[in-house]
């Protein structure tokens, strides 16, 4: 039987989604080593088509091919062995991740997400703690702007931004929207895995820059969880803020997260 497979000859694909402008890259195991006598049909070539590039193994029938999706929609690539259909992909096309305008609210947010979030790259990432982690972060930064942000070294803060941009708070965004090469190239790169249909990094790290998005436009609205509310987050193990902030909870996604302890009455 004729079968559409990741390039790992295991995993069988009968549907899969696409991001506008990519290629992924599968086999077809199963239909021989005759090239003639193979051809690729798209019932929607507007939207998706696909090729073959070259015979992967041939003992097993398995050869390389190349989908290729052109516009946003549905189309199902037949594979065909000697003009009869043997195999089939359904495949959905979308729209390429984008971040908003570094200038707005959302664009500043989502970029503070994927730079204070450890990635999918790393062992102990979680996607679901990766949100929950993004959402106590706007937490933090709302409740500052709520509750007397020169105490954060943010005086006469206005909006979110103006808390992010506060000396020493978040590292690199002092001076936002302007950010350091290497942290800006760490959020280019995530973008772009996100995209890459040929990456198989791509699910998380899409998953990823979806929930950034999400918590970063206000879809993703969580109760605070600390009865005297959050105000602080720093890497996990790393020092204490100091001052009147208190550990709340143990790390999520690789991050501390802080309450403040009560002021001290004056004598």
């Amino acid at each position: 039987m004729a079968t559409f497979t990741l390039v790992d000859d295991r995993t069988i694909v009968t549907q899969d989604n696409m991001r506008l402008g990519g290629k992924m890259r599968l086999h077809l195991a199963g239909v021989g080593g005759n090239r003639k006598a193979i051809q690729l049909h798209s019932t929607n070539p507007r939207i998706a088509g696909g090729r073959i590039i070259a015979l992967f193994n041939g003992p097993k029938g398995i050869w390389t091919v190349e989908i290729d999706a052109f516009a946003t929609g549905k189309a199902e690539i037949h594979a065909k062995h000697n003009g009869k259909v043997v195999a089939k992909l359904q495949v959905t096309v979308a729209k390429k991740l984008t971040l908003p305008a570094a200038t707005t609210q959302e664009g500043m947010l989502v970029r503070l997400f994927l730079a204070e979030s450890p990635p999918p790259a790393k062992s102990s990432y979680n996607a679901t703690d990766a949100k929950k982690g993004m959402q106590w972060m706007r937490l933090v930064l709302e409740n500052r702007l709520k509750n007397n942000p020169g105490q954060f070294l943010a005086p006469g803060a206005k909006t979110i931004t103006d808390i992010v941009r506060a000396r020493g708070q978040v590292e690199g965004f002092e001076n936002y929207p302007t950010l350091k090469a290497g942290l800006q190239a760490r959020i280019n790169d995530i973008v772009k895995i996100a995209n890459d249909d040929s990456d198989r990094r791509q699910e998380k790290h899409e998953t990823f820059l979806l929930n950034a998005l999400e918590v970063a436009t206000g879809k993703a609205v969580v109760l605070d969880p600390c009865p005297t509310r959050l105000y602080g987050w720093r890497t996990a193990d790393s020092r204490s803020p100091g001052g009147r902030f208190k550990k709340y909870g143990t790390p999520l996604s690789g991050n501390q997260f802080y309450t403040l302890e009560p002021e001290k009455p004056s004598k």
